[in-house]
Order: structure tokens, then C-alpha cells, then sequence
């Protein structure tokens, strides 16, 4: 049922379908638990390590989707 009814999809102009993003196991989100795993490296030991990798993460999402 699921298949029929996206049959006639059509991706967004701009929407790369062949990018990596796109063959990831799981989408990027920002949960609050992300959000708190993100904040606790930078409060405790000044480590934005973390923080990096999810704005990298942002950065490959807004390229697939043909926003930047």
C-alpha cells in the first residue's frame, strides 16, 4: 500500500537523491538527548568535538536537500 501511494512522488527540485546523506542508516535529528549529550563535553571539559560533527552532520542533511 505504502509503495502505491508513493508512486507518483516527485523529489523537490534541488533534492540530491544520490548524495550520502541519503544512505544513512539513521536521518539527523536534534533530540533533546542529542542536544544534551552535545552540551556535556563542552561544559565539563570544554570539548566541542561533538558539536562539530553535528553541525558537519546539518551541513551533509542541508547539501542533500539542495539547500545550500
Amino acid at each position: 500500500a505504502v509503495r502505491d501511494a508513493l508512486k507518483d512522488f516527485v523529489p523537490r527540485e534541488g533534492v540530491d537523491l544520490s548524495h550520502p546523506y541519503f544512505s544513512r542508516p539513521v536521518a539527523c535529528s536534534m533530540l533533546i538527548e542529542e542536544v544534551e549529550a552535545i552540551w556535556k563535553p563542552i561544559a565539563d571539559n570544554d570539548d566541542w568535538s561533538v558539536f562539530h560533527t553535528k553541525l558537519k552532520a546539518i551541513d551533509e542533511m542541508r547539501e542533500a536537500y539542495g539547500l545550500g
